[in-house]
């Protein structure tokens, strides 16, 4: 990570536009499709990708759909993960 990508990420969050700079880090990590819905729905939709316990979400959210689940497939595989191995591993 270079001085500007950091500037890129920091600069937003002091003016309040804190989507911007998670869309930064998104990118620079790999990570593009993580961030598609809210953190707890995505979080849990990961850990159950990941054959970790996470669970269902409480009320008034709900379970990551279908499409987000197969795009954070996609994301986490794209960032590294190995599924597979994490699978093998939990419990």
């Amino acid at each position: 990570m270079f001085a500007a990508d950091l500037v890129a990420m920091v600069k937003p969050t002091t003016h309040g536009y804190t989507a911007a700079a998670l869309a930064t880090i998104a990118a620079a990590a790999g990570l593009q499709g993580f961030f598609t819905t809210q953190g707890v729905i995505t979080t849990k939709a990961a850990l159950g990708l990941l054959g970790l316990p996470g669970g269902p979400v409480r009320a008034p959210l709900v379970d990551a759909t279908a499409d987000e689940v197969a795009a954070l497939r996609v994301a986490l595989t794209a960032a590294g993960a190995d599924m597979t191995a994490l699978r093998q591993t939990a419990g």
